[in-house]
C-alpha cells in the first residue's frame, strides 16, 4: 500500500511586454519548495516511519527565472530585389536562471539491514559534520567534502537526509537569428540559425550520491552540452 505523500507550494509572477517596432520581452520568476517521501517508486528504508524520508523532492528548483525576447526588424521600404535580402529578419534570446536540483543520498552496503532489495536507502548515510561545498572546477571534480558523511553501523539508519541541497545551478543563454523570405502567396520559406549556451558555460550536472561508490561519492562527472550551433530551413505553406 502506497504511504509516500508530497506537497509543493511556489511564488509565480510574470511578465510580459510589447513595445513597438516589433520588440517583445518576456520575465518569469519561480519560487518554489516541494518536500515528498519519495520523488519515484522505491522502497522505505523505515517502513514503520516513513516520514524519515520526508525530504526535499529531487525535481525541486528553488529559484527559476526566465527572460526571452524577440525582435522582428522593420522592414525597408524597398522596390527592387534587394527587398529579399534586406526585409524578413528577426533575433530571439532566452536567459534561464535556475537553482541546483537536490542531490540524492544513498548506500548500497544495507547496513541499515531492513531489506532494502532496491537498494533505495533514504537517512543513509550519516553526516557527522557540516556540509562543506567545494569548486568542482578547482578541486578535481569534488562538489563537496565526502568526509562530512560516513556509512551507518549495521543495524542503524543514518541520521542524514534522503536527499541534500543542493546541486550546481545553471546560467544559460540561447540567440537565435531569423530569416523570413516569402516565395508566393501562403508560401514562406524560414532560414534559422541557433546558438545554444553562447558564453560555453560549464553546466555541471549533480555529483554522485552514492556513498558506496568511494572516491567517485561527492564527484561530479558529467557537464550539460557545450555551445551548440544549429542551422535550420522550413518551408511553410
Amino acid at each position: 500500500m502506497p504511504v509516500a505523500n508530497s506537497s509543493y507550494n511556489s511564488f509565480q509572477t510574470l511578465v510580459k511586454q510589447r513595445l513597438s517596432h516589433g520588440v517583445q520581452f518576456l520575465v518569469s520568476y519561480t519560487w518554489s519548495r516541494s518536500i515528498d517521501n519519495a520523488s519515484s517508486f522505491e522502497n522505505a528504508v523505515n517502513p514503520t516511519d516513513p516520514h524519515k524520508s520526508r525530504s526535499l523532492s529531487l525535481f525541486e528548483a528553488r529559484h527559476r527565472l526566465v527572460a526571452s525576447e524577440y525582435w522582428r526588424m522593420p522592414d525597408w521600404r524597398i522596390s527592387n530585389w534587394t527587398c529579399h535580402l534586406a526585409n524578413g529578419w528577426a533575433i530571439s534570446g532566452i536567459f534561464t536562471l535556475q537553482s541546483g536540483f537536490p542531490i540524492r543520498l544513498t548506500s548500497t552496503s544495507d547496513l541499515e539491514l531492513m531489506s532494502s532489495f532496491d537498494f533505495e536507502t533514504p537517512a543513509d548515510p550519516s553526516q557527522i559534520v557540516p556540509l562543506r561545498r567545494l569548486n568542482p572546477q578547482k578541486s578535481g571534480g569534488s562538489y563537496f567534502d565526502p568526509s562530512s558523511f560516513v556509512d551507518a553501523p549495521p543495524g542503524q539508519i543514518g541520521n542524514a537526509s534522503r536527499t541534500l541541497c543542493c546541486g550546481p545551478g545553471t546560467a544559460n543563454l540561447d540567440r537565435g537569428v531569423h530569416k523570413l523570405l516569402a516565395v508566393r502567396e501562403g508560401m514562406n520559406l524560414e532560414f534559422r540559425t541557433e546558438i545554444f549556451n553562447v558564453f560555453k558555460h560549464t553546466q555541471f550536472f549533480n555529483p554522485d550520491g552514492n556513498i558506496t561508490d568511494g572516491t567517485s561519492f561527492g564527484q561530479i562527472s558529467r557537464a550539460r552540452d557545450p555551445r551548440l550551433i544549429q542551422l535550420a530551413v522550413r518551408f511553410s505553406f
